[in-house]
């Protein structure tokens, strides 16, 4: 809730109960995932031209950038949750590992294999680096 004005974050639009399940609705993203269009464009091409690969930083940028300034870690940053809209922007979603650094830096191995920063694997507390890393990892992999 604290993050839906980020037009870079996933925002949830409605949340209600139906008997013992618990429903959220976000809004429709058409555009797939990054991970899906990067499996279409990077196989016969080899990457992203450079310039894509900054542009998809800087959304990263803004959207981390927000949600770092409410002392909240993604941790579990990577192209499968990075959704497209119809205009081609990146929505950073899935929020459900997120922690709250004002709380108490995590030490718990959480996020996908691969995207990990070095802090995760040793299991030491993460702060904001751990998801600079994973940004880094998911620009090299475009």
């Amino acid at each position: 809730e604290r993050v839906c004005g980020c037009p870079f974050l996933c925002g949830l639009r409605y949340a209600f109960t139906h008997g013992p399940w618990y429903v959220l609705c976000f809004p429709l993203l058409p555009g797939g995932t990054l991970q899906v269009q990067l499996d279409e464009r990077t196989s016969h091409l080899g990457g992203l031209p450079i310039a894509e690969v900054r542009w998809i930083g800087a959304q990263l940028v803004l959207s981390l950038t927000a949600m770092h300034d409410l002392d909240l870690l993604h941790r579990d940053i990577k192209p499968s949750n990075l959704m497209l809209r119809r205009n081609g922007y990146l929505v950073l979603c899935d929020l459900g590992l997120c922690a709250d650094l004002a709380a108490k830096a995590p030490t718990t191995k959480t996020g996908t294999r691969g995207y990990w920063a070095p802090e995760c694997i040793e299991r030491a507390p993460q702060d904001f680096a751990a998801d600079w890393w994973s940004v880094g990892v998911v620009l090299w992999y475009a």
